[in-house]
């Protein structure tokens, strides 16, 4: 069960886009709306959250909006909201102060990993995304989750990600539809918590 310390929580670019896409279609209830909606009103039952986004991704996000033909100033008051989000939030976090270190990081897309090294920095517990294998690093480990089904285009194996560091840092990455399901229950996704559920992907093919 989840502790009384806030679970930092990082929500990818594509995570807001098709939340506001989503929107956009008039389509609600969705899961990604389900976890935005749980971030901004910083708890699960008894468990605090804190939402973390570097200014950097921060303006990926604006930049992304705008290609995608949202209205400027609406995009920037978007933006702006989500800034003041962290700022209230239990451990009021500010996003300027996130330097990402990216070069650290041995990942072909600087983006990506502009966004695992300010996960880093700021000792975020759990960072969602759609984008999930863009998150592994050969220092980390992967665990199948569940298949979810895809219209017309068959299912999809999802899998949590977790990155333990000598420096302490505990990271998980999830999708979602797994994110939800872990909040509502009350479950902390901690990297021990990960193993305990699924054991790793070598132990699922030798059961």
């Amino acid at each position: 069960m989840g502790s009384s310390a806030a679970l930092k929580v990082c929500l990818d670019v594509n995570i807001w886009v098709a939340y506001l896409m989503a929107l956009q279609r008039r389509r609600q209830g969705t899961v990604v709306a389900q976890v935005v909606e749980a971030v901004r009103d910083m708890k699960v039952g008894a468990m605090p959250l804190q939402l973390v986004m570097s200014q950097e991704m921060l303006g990926t996000l604006e930049r992304v909006l705008d290609r995608q033909g949202f209205n400027p100033p609406a995009v920037q008051a978007f933006v702006q909201s989500i800034e003041d989000l962290m700022r209230r939030g239990p451990e009021g976090i500010e996003p300027h102060l996130l330097v990402s270190g990216r070069d650290q990081l041995a990942m072909h897309d600087r983006e990506d990993a502009g966004v695992l090294a300010a996960s880093f920095l700021a000792r975020v517990d759990l960072l969602v995304t759609d984008n999930l294998k863009d998150f592994e690093t050969n220092d980390s480990e992967t665990f199948n989750t569940q298949e979810v089904a895809r219209p017309s285009r068959g299912t999809r194996q999802l899998t949590a990600i977790v990155h333990e560091r000598a420096d302490g840092v505990a990271l998980v990455v999830a999708h979602p539809f797994d994110v939800i399901e872990w909040l509502k229950k009350g479950v902390r996704p901690t990297p021990e918590a990960i193993r305990r559920e699924y054991g790793s992907v070598l132990d699922q093919l030798l059961k």
